[in-house]
């Protein structure tokens, strides 16, 4: 089959949906067939990538207005340098001036150019797939299907939750219409889990919903072998987000505890709106808090396997299941779940003894997981 894929998001940036991207794509290739992949204009050389995988990358623009200049987050190439916290400053109050007409900031400015593309590709698919966060790919693919600019047997959008009606409650009404316009041009809307079919409701889409699992490849990875240091030391790889992430409610407790501990946090440092959240507990948590730059996904669980447990913090709602708890299956580590309104001092005090409840370690099926299930998963919805 033919298969274009669009995304905001693309290897080798470190989030989820780019993870998402880059393992469909892989196996969709191994598979044997024709995969091109859409993504914002970047400074990384995809030559070598495209020979190992036999896939082609189109990058186009990023946007014609505020988003010239997409922020990717290569930071695991060598000679990354650190942006300037003025201009971050300003892009973030620019970011919430436009946010009204904006559907998820600057990043929406993806969408125009990916339909522009789209109106002068003369390539027939079996399947276009786009993946959000953002809606850009989703609203680009909706309108190219709409005003028949693009030649495609099936059109999946593959979702997180729905922007209108996310967790954050900052979406209005033009928003949902939106929306409501994007869903209607697709034959399938993939969800990674079955709780967030709820955010979905108002749409009354349920026969086009499919749920479909953060899809990973296990071969690759190794694990250290674990061994108890002088001090207990947790850690904890992800960012945070106001009003359904937010860690306020552990570090307070952490700046209570007067015994000895390492807490390492591998995170995005130059992210302002999640550095918000950790610069208020640097001073006051001293050499007891480490934080630490993101690092490539095979590495990071490898580097996770080593500590005595893992620190996992679930959305604020149900609707969304940190795709993170895969990972730290694969290190063998107990894991300690909390949430911002819900923290069990007593459990997190045993875990910092060395008493891991039974249920700590997380009972994931991997097999779930799978890229090679979760990828036929997907060419299962394709018309024949």
């Amino acid at each position: 089959m033919k298969i274009l894929i669009i995304t905001y998001y693309f290897f080798p940036e470190i989030t989820p949906r780019a993870f998402r991207a880059f393992e469909l794509a892989k196996e969709f290739s191994r598979l044997g067939h024709d995969v091109s992949i859409i993504i914002p204009s970047c400074n990384f050389d995809y030559k070598d990538l495209e020979l190992e995988y036999n896939f082609k990358i189109i990058q186009i623009y990023h946007g014609f207005f505020i988003a010239k200049n997409k922020h990717n987050k290569l930071k695991l190439l060598a000679n990354s340098s650190r942006k300037n916290y003025i201009s971050l400053f300003i892009r973030k109050a620019i970011k919430k001036v436009f946010y009204g007409i904006y559907m998820s900031g600057y990043s929406f400015e993806y969408f125009f150019t990916v339909y522009k593309f789209l109106s002068y590709d003369k390539n027939k698919y079996n399947l276009a797939l786009s993946i959000g966060l953002p809606m850009s790919p989703h609203f680009g693919l909706a309108l190219a299907r709409k005003f028949n600019k693009i030649s495609a047997d099936t059109c999946i959008a593959d979702y997180g939750d729905p922007f209108s009606f996310n967790q954050n409650g900052t979406a209005n009404f033009v928003h949902r219409a939106i929306e409501k316009f994007i869903i209607n041009q697709f034959e399938y809307i993939t969800l990674p889990i079955e709780n967030a079919k709820v955010a979905f409701s108002k749409f009354k889409i349920s026969e086009k919903i499919k749920i479909i699992p953060q899809g990973l490849d296990f071969s690759k990875t190794k694990i250290s072998e674990y061994k108890h240091e002088n001090i207990h030391r947790f850690a904890y790889a992800g960012i945070f987000y106001k009003n359904t992430r937010e860690p306020s409610i552990l570090l307070n407790y952490l700046c209570e505890i007067t015994d000895d501990f390492c807490f390492v946090l591998y995170t995005d440092i130059d992210d302002l709106g999640n550095m918000e959240f950790i610069n208020p507990y640097i001073n006051k948590l001293g050499s007891k808090l480490v934080i630490k730059d993101f690092v490539p996904r095979e590495e990071c669980i490898y580097e996770l396997s080593k500590f005595d447990f893992l620190i996992n913090q679930d959305w604020s709602k149900k609707i969304q299941s940190p795709s993170k708890l895969i990972d730290y299956a694969l290190t063998k580590r107990p894991v300690f779940s909390f949430n911002q309104n819900e923290f069990d001092e007593n459990r997190f005090d045993k875990f910092l003894s060395g008493d891991y409840p039974v249920d700590s370690f997380p009972s994931i099926d991997l097999s779930h997981y799978d890229i090679r299930i979760v990828a036929s998963k997907f060419l299962s919805l394709c018309k024949i």
